[in-house]
């Protein structure tokens, strides 16, 4: 998997539409096609976490690489990220792993 930053037609290839809101993100890119997108979006005083990864294309080993590489994205990121866990897919067991804390509904990185 290669991983690098993401343009506007990464955004609309993986999610078929132009991104609600301005972002910074990097894509995972697998024989040509974007197979996952992560990183934030900026909101009045803080900034807020994003990944999506299309299932059942990307190795353990990927998704691993790919939350190392978006978490090191978000190093130079100053302020407060905040993120939601997706109940449905990995519940919190993601964001503990990457060392975020709970905080009401979301989390906030540590």
């Amino acid at each position: 998997m290669k991983i690098r930053p993401a343009t506007m037609a990464d955004y609309r290839a993986f999610y078929d539409s132009d991104p609600p809101i301005s972002m910074r993100a990097l894509v995972g890119e697998l024989d040509g096609e974007v197979v996952s997108i992560g990183g934030y979006y900026l909101q009045t005083d803080h900034a807020i976490a994003f990944t999506e990864i299309k299932e059942g294309r990307l190795s353990k080993r990927d998704v691993i690489r790919g939350g190392r590489a978006v978490m090191q994205f978000m190093e130079d990121f100053a302020g407060e990220i905040y993120a939601r866990a997706d109940e449905a897919k990995h519940g919190d067991t993601a964001v503990r792993h990457w060392g975020w804390e709970p905080v009401g509904d979301l989390w906030r990185r540590a």
